[in-house]
């Protein structure tokens, strides 16, 4: 089974609507967690909603339940560089966790390091390769790979989140995006040593007002490459299994 988790609804709308769903559960009676086949693999797909603390319950609770051998984390990426630009794909290659500072109890810990976890947490790489070789052959989306910080707080000043990334002591031209959930997504991961894979689409670049208001409709207008790049994915998976 492989889990398929959004921010918000809307993220997980496509896989909703093509999956064959056998059933419905909740969370809290909150969350919907929708059960079937889509693309020739089992799924488990559900959202979290914002901040990365319920990224890291919800996840947690579908991994434990479900059992999941990979997780998909999809939904919104804001841009932090300009190497990332509005309604550009955007693969994870490493997601920090901002506002995360436990370094004065050990010197052996660093600036959003979580005790007893890596530095970063990182996307599957034959994951992220398979993404890119489907999006060059059909959607022919611009793509770009990069590191995400992760926060509970919504970015709105540039100059702002900019100081913030400089305290991993991580050149600016790798931290190049940011958003509110993926960090929680991945603590849980890591924790239950489940592999994840980050696509998000850039519905937003820091500091841009008039993108901040739109941000939501730009997400709902790239859910629908995302999820057919995942499809994609997910086919790819399938056919490596059959052959082992």
């Amino acid at each position: 089974m492989i889990a398929i988790i959004g921010s918000t609804e809307d993220d997980i709308l496509y896989f909703v609507n093509r999956m064959n769903v056998t059933s419905v559960e909740e969370i809290a009676h909150k969350n919907k967690v929708y059960v079937g086949d889509f693309a020739r693999q089992r799924l488990v797909v559900t959202h979290t909603g914002q901040t990365m603390m319920m990224g890291s319950q919800i996840t947690g609770i579908i991994i434990d339940k479900y059992h999941p051998y990979l997780v998909i984390a999809v939904g919104a990426a804001h841009s932090i560089s300009p190497k990332l630009k509005l309604g550009d794909l955007f693969l994870a290659e490493r997601v920090y966790l901002s506002q995360v500072d436990l370094s004065p109890i050990s010197g052996k810990l660093r600036f959003g390091q979580v005790p007893g976890a890596s530095l970063f947490f990182h996307s599957e790489d034959m994951c992220l390769n398979i993404i890119e070789m489907h999006n060059n052959r059909e959607a022919n989306k611009k793509i770009v790979r990069g590191f995400v910080m992760s926060s509970n707080m919504m970015p709105t000043n540039l100059e702002e989140t900019i100081n913030i990334v400089k305290k991993f002591r991580q050149p600016l031209e790798d931290m190049i995006a940011v958003d509110t959930e993926v960090g929680g997504i991945a603590v849980a991961c890591e924790f239950f040593d489940v592999p994840i894979v980050v696509l998000k689409s850039t519905t937003y670049e820091v500091g841009n007002q008039e993108q901040f208001v739109a941000r939501e409709r730009f997400g709902i207008e790239m859910s629908p490459i995302i999820g057919n790049l995942i499809g994609h994915l997910l086919l790819d998976l399938a056919s490596q299994e059959q052959m082992q």
